[in-house]
């Protein structure tokens, strides 16, 4: 199974090209954090649970957000969408507080976290043409 994600603000093109027994969902329980800057990266990698080098522009992969304790805060989705500049998907409910605690870890780091859920629409497609 591989996932798909493309992150656009102008969906129209996509949803004229749909087939008749295909269609567009919105995603309202999605929220997206972007991660921008020359440490983006790296910042990343020291913050999540999965190996960020293996993330590239055609590929994205599951990755978790941990307390110091280890306890499992948030399950995201990272896509990179430019050289210094990567998107996190996760469920609307934990944007806030991931991103208030992603801020705490900042510090000195040559980067921006912030919510691009406004900016960016998150659609699902369903139907037979989707894939």
């Amino acid at each position: 199974m591989s996932i798909q994600l493309q992150f656009q603000t102008d969906f129209s093109h996509l949803v004229d090209s749909l087939g008749a027994s295909t269609g567009a969902l919105p995603l309202p329980e999605l929220a997206l954090l972007r991660a921008t800057g020359p440490e983006a990266r790296s910042f990343l990698q020291n913050q999540l649970t999965n190996d960020l080098r293996q993330v590239s522009l055609g590929r994205a992969q599951l990755a978790g957000y941990c307390s110091p304790k280890g306890r499992l805060l948030a399950v995201l989705t990272v896509q990179q969408l430019a050289e210094d500049d990567f998107a996190l998907l996760l469920p609307a409910g934990l944007a806030g507080p991931t991103l208030k605690r992603l801020r705490m870890f900042v510090l000195r780091s040559k980067l921006t976290v912030s919510d691009a859920s406004s900016t960016v629409a998150s659609l699902g497609l369903i139907g037979s043409d989707a894939g």
